[in-house]
């Protein structure tokens, strides 16, 4: 399988019509993380790979359930042990991109 690129900081820009859930992505995160001292910058990677799995032609049709623990292995092949912490902006991310798809 390709591997996905999780972009931060100046890499947004190679996902193109991100920039469009910014503003979600951030009340998001004000609304579920931000209380439990997270700062947006920590989870903003976790958002932007749930962004690039919601436009990955390869995932388009299925389900959450059918896309985990892909997600899961790869997320982690580049951040070891934090899927648990991530795992609910990632997925916000990605039901993001869908419901506008």
């Amino acid at each position: 399988t390709a591997a996905i690129v999780i972009a931060t900081g100046s890499d947004v820009t190679r996902l193109p019509g991100i920039e469009t859930y910014d503003a979600d992505f951030r009340q998001h995160h004000t609304s579920t993380f931000a209380s439990s001292g997270g700062a947006y910058a920590d989870y903003e990677p976790a958002y932007h790979y749930g962004y690039t799995l919601g436009t990955e032609e390869r995932y388009r049709g299925r389900d959450w359930s059918a896309l985990e623990s892909d997600a899961r292995r790869d997320w982690e092949t580049r951040q070891v042990g934090t899927w648990d912490r991530y795992k609910d902006a990632i997925r916000y991310g990605w039901d993001k991109v869908r419901t506008r798809s």
